[in-house]
């Protein structure tokens, strides 16, 4: 992640694990705005990274996109799982092949 705000962000590179649930709150924290009592936020502020100051951090990261699972640690140890449904696999072997074919015939 790339960041410029003069005067606030300390050049350099930072080596903690940052996602995008850490955007809501940096834009709260940026912005001074308290959020509501009532919202979630799993992510925590950027700005104390980014102002080159030394924090606890979180040494790993869970990652769910689509059906696809995945555990990234700070030590450079990564998981990977990979769920195939079973709405999938209980289609016919000719069924699967053939949309395989077509998504292939697109690109």
């Amino acid at each position: 992640m790339m960041a410029y705000l003069p005067g606030v962000v300390v050049l350099g590179e930072r080596k903690q694990l940052v996602g995008n649930i850490d955007i809501a709150p940096t834009i709260f924290d940026i912005c001074g705005v308290t959020p509501p009592e009532d919202m979630v936020l799993d992510g925590a502020s950027l700005m104390p990274l980014a102002r080159g100051e030394e924090v606890e951090w979180r040494d790993a990261m869970f990652l769910e996109i689509g059906i696809t699972r995945a555990v990234v640690s700070e030590d450079g140890y990564k998981y990977l799982a990979f769920r195939v449904p079973d709405s999938y696999t209980d289609r016919p072997k000719e069924e699967i092949l053939a949309e395989h074919r077509e998504a292939l015939a697109k690109i």
